[in-house]
């Protein structure tokens, strides 16, 4: 029987405040007027006082010099509600530390969370080269300051100012942040990049790629300015991993090749499940499943014969499907397999020490952080591979088997990775020794590069 799908178990009224003299409001008066003159600055305040609200015009790609009378200061209504919709800074002079803001529209801790981990420790170790604070910015889901605190501590990391968290919901009443001149602004998409320059110079602004965002994209508008972003040559790159940074330059954006610092990431060492395993053993299955369904389909096949042909016999597999967007199937036989998800770093760490072997699809061939920890946890992991030659078996190398993506050559991976996991002559386990195990050495040469000052954009 071919596996198939089960069925799914199935704004606040506007408000405008009136200026008032607050401390706060005095900060934003003098940077206003500084910024804009006087003649603005009282017209906006009569504009305050009568309670009346203009509307935002259109957002050109840097702030105006001369922005007309009765710019917004008050809340306002959101026009465009896109992920890309603009945000509102106001500039104000820095009277203590140094800040860094890390911007994204969901840094989601729930397990597996591969972007949202390494945006974090990246802006952590950042504000702690320059001597900064940390701000963390969201504009789809706020963020618990626990679950940041709860992440650098799985991952060994400590920030040494403070964090401060704001939540900017890309609906509703559209908001101001303020901002200094010397701030460094982290953005963690080309949403994000493009709603933080449309008032944040270029110079300040540093984007981390941590996949190939075009394909992701609908056909339109969105993927002309997502490609116009990472064309941009005005802006720091930094890409999670060399292989994606090679990726990039080979499909498209060569400048990324030598105008981008890339990285790879850490895994700290964890404690290994000790002792001879009682019951069945796990295979976990993850796949990008949000970003090519294709993948999962691919996946869902190769699971179903390894199945059919005993090669996973369900009396000695649990099957675990990882991740919130894996579907509810059946598999041959009836199977059913456990959904994991949404997990706290305790519980994301036991199902790492608990298992055994992993598929973990990724477009493109480039695996994100869930593969390597699997692998870094002891796990035997097969991933799919555009690079891999067809029709022969991938190579076992660090606890990871790379394979052509297509079913046979996933199948054989499966087959070599059992017998891999079942060899009692095998060493305990045991992550790979390829995998760094210290973010402050893996990170060393991208904060030296943020430390120093952005060059001035090339001439056009």
């Amino acid at each position: 029987m071919p596996w198939r799908l089960l069925p799914r178990v199935p704004p606040d009224s506007r408000r405008h405040a009136l200026f008032q003299f607050a401390p706060h409001s005095l900060v934003r008066l003098q940077s206003f007027r500084r910024r804009y003159g006087w003649r603005a600055t009282l017209a906006r305040i009569a504009q305050e006082l009568r309670g009346r609200t203009v509307p935002p015009g259109p957002t050109p790609a840097a702030a105006p010099d001369h922005p007309a009378a009765g710019s917004p200061w008050a809340p306002i209504a959101r026009g465009d509600t896109t992920a890309s919709a603009p945000l509102r800074f106001y500039l104000t002079p820095r009277r203590n530390r140094q800040r860094v803001t890390l911007i994204g529209e969901r840094l989601d801790l729930r397990h597996p969370s591969d972007a949202a981990t390494t945006a974090l420790i990246l802006a952590t170790l950042t504000a702690n080269r320059l001597g900064a604070d940390l701000r963390v910015v969201t504009r789809l889901q706020a963020m618990q300051p626990d679950q940041l605190d709860e992440l650098l501590q799985l991952h060994r990391v400590a920030l040494q100012g403070e964090a401060v968290f704001q939540f900017v919901p890309i609906q509703g009443p559209d908001t101001e942040l303020d901002r200094f001149d010397d701030e460094l602004f982290l953005v963690t998409s080309w949403s994000s990049a493009a709603a933080t320059l449309a008032m944040v110079p270029p110079g300040q602004v540093v984007y981390l790629v941590q996949a190939d965002e075009r394909p992701l994209q609908p056909a339109g508008e969105a993927r002309a300015q997502c490609e116009a972003l990472l064309h941009r040559q005005d802006l720091r790159f930094v890409v999670h991993t060399r292989r994606l940074k090679d990726h990039l330059a080979d499909h498209g954006l060569p400048h990324l090749q030598h105008g981008a610092m890339s990285f790879e990431p850490a895994f700290p060492v964890r404690p290994q499940a000790q002792g001879p395993r009682a019951g069945r053993r796990r295979f976990v299955f993850h796949a990008a499943a949000a970003a090519d369904r294709d993948l999962l389909r691919l996946g869902l096949a190769t699971i179903e014969k390894a199945l059919t042909l005993g090669v996973l016999q369900p009396a000695r597999w649990e099957l675990l499907f990882l991740g919130r967007d894996m579907p509810e199937v059946v598999l041959a036989n009836g199977q059913r397999p456990r959904h994991v998800h949404d997990l706290d770093g305790a519980a994301y760490l036991q199902l790492l020490a608990q298992a055994d072997l992993g598929l973990s699809l990724h477009p493109g061939g480039l695996p994100g952080r869930t593969p390597l920890d699997l692998a870094a946890s002891g796990a035997i992991v097969v991933l799919n591979d555009p690079a891999a030659a067809p029709g022969k078996p991938g190579q076992a190398m660090h606890n990871l088997i790379h394979c052509a993506t297509d079913v046979d050559a996933l199948l054989d991976g499966l087959r070599t990775a059992v017998g891999l996991v079942e060899d009692d002559r095998r060493p305990s386990r045991q992550g790979p020794p390829a995998l760094a195990h210290d973010w402050a050495h893996t990170l060393h040469d991208t904060l030296e590069h943020l430390a120093r000052p952005a060059r001035p954009a090339p001439a056009r």
